[in-house]
């Protein structure tokens, strides 16, 4: 059942959805107009061209039905039903960049405060909120309609989690050569790897792990198809955690943290991910920088998301506890035109729900 909370100004709402009985494939059919709606905004192609999208979904299905997912039955199925040129391509494409940090709320428990920041216009107005549940227990999903994995979700006395995208080996030097190294890196993907994509293992960690220990057992062992961050923040700061993962490697780093889109200890072969205009390690040193700022400061709802942590792709903000139950939500999109996102929905607040 899909509900609205209330926004606390005159923006739209957020969607609610209660995926705990029916599962993923009732907000599936309820919402397929609105992951219509999501393909046309993030991949706005005049209509002769839509087909050009067809061999990347089959390509994408078929490098899912090689990996390690044990949702690749139902993403098949979702692509089906939705029946659209773009399905399949839209939901196994990764975010852009992210900044992520877990510290001590107003309420001396651990807060995760994180953006996302994704080029693809509508994202941020088009955010959704999923209940759902696992054999561990439920948790909220942070995410869109027709996805299948978790970028960002709570679950309550567990752990609140996230994935912010890894910085990108580099075989070439300087921007020019970037789109080279890019490619090399996808076709090593699609054609080498058979790990979890991150976001199917995510989820995963959501629905089989208890708490934040185990959580991090699994995220660190179990192969990925490519590198990933996942954060992870705990109802006690001592199990909060910062998981680097390439795809059979993993660092972990406890305590309090920043996450932007680089290793916590950059290397000179891998390049950063963020603002295509700038220079991306020194975007992602100021974002981390400022993320730490903010987490020191205890700052009050959403006045950390200012530059440089808001960027021109900035579409989502959340901040959520798992001692607490608090969940806040932020979506934002930047008018044609304009220099920064602004806000562009109302705040989902759990507790209203």
């Amino acid at each position: 059942m899909i509900t609205n909370i209330m926004p606390s100004r005159s923006l739209p709402t957020i969607p609610y959805f209660d995926a705990r009985a029916t599962g993923l494939a009732a907000h599936l059919h309820a919402r397929a107009a609105a992951a219509r709606a999501l393909r046309d905004a993030c991949l706005p192609l005049p209509a002769a061209l839509m087909p050009v999208l067809t061999p990347l979904d089959l390509l994408m299905g078929r490098w899912l039905g090689r990996s390690a997912s044990i949702y690749r039955r139902e993403a098949a199925e979702m692509a089906a039903h939705l029946n659209f040129a773009g399905a399949m391509t839209i939901n196994m494409s990764y975010q852009y960049g992210c900044t992520t940090g877990a510290g001590q709320g107003p309420d001396g428990a651990p807060l995760m405060r994180r953006s996302l920041d994704w080029p693809f216009h509508g994202l941020g107005r088009m955010v959704e909120v999923v209940h759902q549940r696992g054999a561990a227990g439920d948790f909220y999903n942070v995410t869109w309609p027709g996805a299948i994995g978790v970028l960002t979700a709570l679950a309550p006395q567990r752990f609140a989690a996230a994935i912010n995208q890894a910085p990108c080996v580099r075989r070439t030097p300087g921007a020019p050569l970037r789109g080279f190294d890019y490619a090399v890196n996808f076709h090593r993907t699609v054609t080498k790897e058979t790990g979890w994509p991150p976001d199917h293992l995510l989820r995963y960690a959501f629905e089989t792990c208890t708490d934040a220990e185990a959580a991090v057992d699994l995220l660190c062992r179990e192969p990925v198809s490519r590198p990933v961050l996942f954060s992870l923040c705990a109802p006690h700061v001592q199990s909060c955690a910062v998981i680097e993962r390439r795809e059979r490697k993993a660092c972990v780093y406890r305590g309090v943290f920043a996450v932007a889109n680089d290793w916590q200890k950059p290397e000179r072969a891998w390049e950063p991910r963020g603002e295509p205009y700038f220079d991306r390690r020194r975007d992602n040193a100021a974002r981390h920088a400022a993320m730490q700022a903010a987490l020191r400061a205890s700052e009050q709802e959403f006045s950390w998301v200012k530059i440089p942590i808001l960027n021109r792709n900035t579409r989502l903000a959340v901040e959520m506890s798992p001692a607490s139950g608090t969940l806040l939500v932020l979506g934002y999109e930047r008018a044609t035109g304009g220099a920064l996102p602004a806000a562009a929905t109302g705040v989902f607040d759990l507790t209203t729900v």
